[in-house]
């Protein structure tokens, strides 16, 4: 665990198709620096249900550009705005 966030992302009990569509979600909105890959493209109704489960499950813990994260400071995830490079 990192010692600034000593919490743990709970486990929100998503199965493989919701775990896909957020991945789809965020990849969409990534800017992918140093690279001519473009995000995968995604199915909108799965992009669409991506943007529900993200809202419902995931932006009060996290930010994601300039929408801020509502949960405590000490219970706040990291800022996946970027989370597509991590896998570059």
């Amino acid at each position: 665990l990192d010692p600034a966030r000593p919490y743990r992302m709970p486990d929100l009990g998503l199965d493989a198709a919701q775990a896909k569509a957020i991945t789809a979600y965020l990849a969409s909105l990534a800017s992918r620096k140093g690279t001519d890959t473009a995000p995968p493209a995604a199915d909108p109704a799965a992009l669409e249900r991506g943007r529900q489960i993200w809202s419902k499950d995931c932006a009060s813990c996290h930010r994601l550009g300039d929408s801020p994260a509502t949960a405590p400071s000490q219970q706040q995830g990291p800022d996946l705005s970027n989370a597509a490079a991590r896998y570059d």
